[in-house]
């Protein structure tokens, strides 16, 4: 044993002592390192039966490659002959060659290849096929020889061929070359030798996984019709009877079909690949999960093969008609297998299979004006076949959500959205068939009668538009047919949800039927409201709060409101002292729907006022005696009870307010004296306590809903709420803040001007303090980043819409214009805020629209146009971190392109003048530069514009 391989030794040895190890590795090190190191490792391979050993040195060999070019010309023949002598060595040897080591070896040869293949070594692939054709080798010998000969195969694969490794330009042309080179002499020996070998070793399953994966790994460059011949094919056939090959045989097929091809040529590929006949002897049946693993393979063919078949009919429908005709012929022998895959017992292998199902409706959408019979037949099958397979089985658990059932409801959804494209093509045929559905609701069980709501549900979904209104007396008769089933009452919650979903879409259509009563009844007892378990009790309050906002359901659910609210009294008592909880979702939820038809009464009716009394005395009246005694301030601040009660109050009234943002409009006194008392008791509570962060964010919550309600009035209450938020308010508080100023400038436009005049300035200095404090420590990527770069975009967002509601004359106020160009300035500096490219979009767009008004009529701003934003304009684009070719980074180029031309058509000879005469030659911009940035300038064009930018 030499120094070398005591070295080696020592390394691999687990039990050698560190500091040995240490030594050793330092003298490997070396060896390495050294001129003649892959020698020593190369000769040492080539004399020791240690297999570790063996592929370290193989391993040190390998290093020398990306310096092959520097090695001498008798280097590199000592180096391919002394592999040549290894290869020999091993497949003669008696003892097996582990694979690690074989993998190695055949690496090695591969990269060797590509180096010399179309040099020094062009008979490469010869020379391998020479050894694995030779008749004087034992069948052992040989066994051996023709497993290196594949490995080395799939080696050159991955070093010259595979997508997957990433490659420089020179290295993706060296390898084209080289599979030009291939193409010519050596890929058509290597198919011989593969069609050889499939025949020889036909019992042998490692030599054919083998060879199938070669086929596999070279189908995608090689021609196609060499593999796709009746001698390989019958082969294939035969092999996918074994069941430790079949699953390779369909790999080869599936690259096959993959492979790309011009639609003609593709479809007459696929008609010689007759793929549906063998695909039509595979037994479906799974006993064990290979069984299941090879159908999943099964399926993945058929629908790779389909949505080929489908994309090569999409291109030639217009084109070649003869063509499409004939992979129409060929779809046709694909669709029996499609309903067959679909309708499998397991979810997963029907699943598969969905893309092709999907892909065919489409092209019947698309292309077919009337259904042919065959068309039609495919339909119904497929309609029986989603309305079984969509049925929850045994196997899901309805009390445990995990990897099965998230899996099932994905699975659900993919068939509900095929449901929904087989409505759209024959809405007339599924609603005869959901009709019988329907009407056999009582004859069927509990999964089959959930599938049956469901499908209803997403027939709805499915209804092309212009067939709503003639369609709508179908849907009236079939939920009376549920109410009749009473369905409400059965004993599984997923009926039940299912009922009140589909209550809630088709309600709409049962204006003046008796039974809506019914149905609001079935909402109210034991079967809704009050039902013991919590998610129909959740469900039903969630259509509660829907119900009643179609319009045309009014007059059907208003004569019901006294007795309505009678039956709920128990469930909304607003008392602290009751033990009930008025602000959970059951309330609220109530609430909101109460309100919708509140507020749909003829605005200040005695009626409505009895009701707004009625409903909004209790909490208004508690929250005044919460205020009376102030008894919130004396909160646990670890459990602030009495806070928590008074904003569920505030959340209460507010929620019943969602009900009338219509009678805003018409100026409804009687309403909002209703609203009034709370709102100015939630200011006197906000005012007494300005630091509590709960009562800030109801008191928020509050003024959105009393926008609506209130109308002009509101904004006489704002001072109070804009003096606390910018005294103490966290960073989303604000943001939450300005969301309300946002709301307040659209509702109210230029009739804010007072409001916003006296708020712009304190809220830009808020948003610039509160950032400039954070930013001195924070952390990169941090939430506090993250909140500040919220903040800035909400404050953008501010401007915008101050911009975008006639509330520019803001800016220009005795208040605010003599600091214009610092509040332009916060726009500007957003302009070229790289790390939010949306931002910096919008601030572009916030000055072209102030651009649009005052440029050329007001001179502060037209300066600060000229001096300030042209110059960033301009520079903008050879910042090394605007990306020019970033999607978001092309609108701005376009915005600042628009803005330009505005600035130009404004401003005119002035504003071209200071370019050419000044800016431009500041720049260091050429005369030549010049010449055409003023002629876009001139022609208006900003897509040509952004090009000139853009270089």
């Amino acid at each position: 044993m030499d120094d070398l391989e005591r070295a080696l030794t020592c390394t691999l040895a687990p039990d050698t002592p560190y500091d040995i190890r240490a030594s050793a590795q330092i003298f490997l090190d070396q060896v390495k390192s050294s001129a003649d190191g892959w020698k020593l490792c190369l000769a040492k391979a080539l004399q020791t039966s240690n297999q570790q050993i063996q592929f370290y040195c193989l391993q040190v060999v390998q290093e020398v490659i990306p310096r092959y070019n520097g090695l001498s010309t008798e280097e590199k023949v000592d180096l391919r002959r002394a592999l040549i002598t290894y290869l020999q060595k091993i497949c003669s040897s008696q003892e097996k060659t582990s694979p690690f080591v074989k993998n190695k070896l055949g690496q090695l040869f591969a990269l060797l290849f590509k180096l010399d293949f179309l040099t020094t070594w062009p008979t490469f692939i010869d020379d391998l096929l020479v050894a694995v054709c030779s008749a004087d080798t034992n069948k052992d010998q040989h066994m051996a020889i023709v497993d290196m000969f594949l490995r080395i195969l799939h080696s050159i694969d991955e070093e010259v061929v595979s997508l997957e490794v990433v490659r420089d330009r020179d290295e993706q042309k060296h390898n084209q070359d080289i599979k030009d080179k291939m193409r010519e002499n050596a890929i058509p020996k290597i198919v011989d030798t593969w069609y050889n070998l499939l025949v020889t070793y036909n019992n042998h399953n490692e030599i054919l996984k083998n060879v199938l994966q070669n086929i596999g790994d070279y189908i995608q460059w090689i021609d196609v019709s060499l593999i796709v011949s009746e001698r390989f094919l019958s082969i294939f056939g035969n092999l996918l009877s074994n069941v430790e090959v079949r699953s390779d045989v369909l790999h080869c097929f599936y690259e096959i079909v993959n492979k790309g091809m011009y639609p003609k040529d593709k479809i007459q590929m696929l008609n010689l690949l007759r793929l549906h006949e063998f695909i039509a002897g595979i037994s479906t049946e799974v006993n064990d999960d290979n069984a299941l693993e090879f159908l999943l393979s099964v399926a993945r063919l058929i629908n790779i093969s389909g949505g080929e078949v489908m994309r090569a009919m999409t291109k030639l429908y217009e084109s070649d008609r003869d063509a499409f005709k004939f992979a129409s012929d060929l779809l046709e022998l694909y669709l029996p297998l499609l309903f067959k895959y679909m309708a499998h017992e397991d979810d997963e292998i029907s699943e598969t299979v969905a893309p092709f199902t999907r892909d065919y409706l489409l092209q019947i959408l698309k292309k077919t004006a009337t259904l042919t019979e065959a068309q039609d037949q495919h339909l119904t099958l497929l309609l029986q076949i989603i309305a079984h397979k969509i049925k929850y089985d045994e196997q899901y658990n309805f009390e445990r959500y995990g990897e099965y059932e998230e899996a099932t409801k994905e699975y659900r959804k993919t068939l509900s959205n095929i449901f929904k494209t087989i409505t759209q093509i024959a809405p007339q045929k599924v609603a005869a068939f959901m009709g019988t559905r329907i009407s056999t609701i009582p004859e069927q069980d509990t999964f089959s009668i959930e599938a049956t709501l469901l499908l209803f549900l997403k027939m709805g979904e499915g209804i092309p538009p212009e067939m709503q209104e003639s369609t709508k007396d179908y849907f009236a008769q079939a939920v009376e047919s549920l109410v009749g089933f009473d369905i409400a009452s059965h004993p599984h919650y997923t009926v039940v949800t299912g009922y009140f979903d589909i209550i809630l879409r088709y309600a709409r259509f049962l204006s003046g039927k008796p039974v809506l009563r019914s149905i609001l009844q079935s909402m109210l007892d034991q079967r809704g409201l009050r039902n013991p378990l919590e998610s129909i009790r959740m469900k039903s309050c969630e259509i509660f709060s829907k119900i009643f906002k179609p319009r045309t359901l009014n007059q059907d659910f208003l004569p019901l409101l006294p007795g309505l609210i009678e039956a709920l009294q128990d469930l909304m008592n607003f008392s602290k002292n009751s033990g009930q909880q008025p602000w959970n979702y059951q309330t609220l939820n109530l609430l909101e729907g109460i309100g919708l038809l509140v507020g749909h009464m003829p605005a200040g009716s005695a009626e409505q006022a009895s009701v707004m009394e009625l409903l909004l005395s209790p909490p208004t009246q508690e929250m005044a005696s919460i205020l009376s005694t102030k008894m919130w301030l004396r909160d646990n601040p670890e459990n602030p009870v009495i806070t928590k009660q008074l904003c569920d109050l505030i959340g209460a009234i507010g929620t019943f307010s969602k009900g009338f943002p219509l009678s805003v409009k018409k100026s409804n006194e009687n309403v909002k004296r209703y609203f009034a008392a709370p709102l100015s008791m939630i200011l006197e509570i906000l005012e007494t306590s300005p630091e509590n962060s709960l009562i800030r964010a109801k008191t928020i919550f509050f003024f959105h809903r009393m926008v609506e309600v209130m109308g002009i009035d509101i904004l006489e209450k704002v001072p109070q709420v804009v003096k606390i938020f910018l005294a103490r308010t966290s960073i989303n508080e604000f943001v939450d803040f300005i969301l309300l100023i946002n709301q307040i400038m659209s509702t109210f436009k230029e009739q804010a001007f007072t409001t916003i005049d006296q708020l712009l300035l304190p809220l830009i200095q808020h948003v610039i303090n509160v950032s400039n404090a954070l930013s001195a420590n924070i952390t990169p990527h941090s939430e506090e980043e993250r909140e500040i770069l919220n903040l800035k975009r909400h404050y953008y967002i501010f401007v915008h819409t101050l911009a975008s509601n006639k509330l520019e004359p803001v800016v220009l106020s005795p208040t605010n214009f003599p600091h214009i160009n610092h509040i332009f300035g916060t726009i500007l500096e957003g302009c070229t805020g790289f790390s939010d490219p949306p931002s910096q979009h919008k601030c572009w767009i916030i000055l072209r629209k102030f651009t649009g008004v005052w440029a050329g009529n007001q001179r502060e701003f037209s300066q600060f146009l000229f001096e300030r934003v042209t110059p960033t304009a301009l520079q903008l684009p050879s910042n090394k971190q605007f990306n020019v070719k970033d999607a978001t980074n092309h609108n701005i180029l376009l915005e600042i392109s628009s803005l330009l031309i505005e600035v130009t058509g404004k401003c005119g000879e002035t504003y071209l003048n200071y370019l050419g005469g000044v800016l431009l030659p500041s720049l260091n911009c050429n005369a030549q530069f010049i010449q055409t940035f003023v002629e876009l300038l001139m022609s208006r064009d900003a897509e040509k514009m952004r090009a000139f930018l853009k270089m």
